[in-house]
């Protein structure tokens, strides 16, 4: 029986999880005209994101060579270049791990802001670009890319 984990590509279980990150800060910007879609929708969707996290962080430790990919992004002389190896899945997944928590105590701490002063919209959208931003950290393999994210 092969593992599981193995079957799947942990570079592209990492652009998901930056994806979803990215998503949840879009989706929290609609949240000052709805609170509720912040709690039931944005932080779901950053809780998604750590499992994505977590499952390419244990994938790219299972497998015993790097994952590489050049992005189409950037600047047109200078593409992204990303990096999956086993010291970056460990801190995949310890961001995982963490993400996962957070998204799910998030709900029941974001409802009791809901009548309050404080921007609710600026929290997810912000918590959601900072987990991107970390991934795509650890997900760097050049200076461009690193010195963006």
């Amino acid at each position: 029986m092969p593992d599981f984990i193995a079957l799947f590509n942990p570079l592209q279980v990492a652009g998901l999880a930056v994806a979803l990150a990215l998503i949840s800060a879009l989706v929290s910007l609609l949240a000052p005209r709805q609170p509720k879609l912040l709690r039931i929708l944005a932080m779901p969707l950053f809780a998604l994101a750590g499992v994505a996290a977590l499952a390419a962080g244990l994938a790219a430790l299972s497998h015993n060579s790097a994952t590489t990919a050049t992005l189409p992004l950037g600047l047109p002389w200078l593409p992204w270049h990303v990096r999956l190896d086993n010291l970056s899945g460990f801190f995949f997944s310890l961001i995982g791990i963490v993400t996962l928590a957070v998204g799910l105590y998030a709900p029941a701490y974001v409802r009791s802001f809901e009548q309050g002063r404080e921007s609710l919209g600026a929290l997810g959208g912000f918590g959601g670009l900072f987990l991107a931003g970390m991934l795509l950290v650890v997900l760097a393999d050049d200076a461009f890319l690193f010195m963006l994210a």
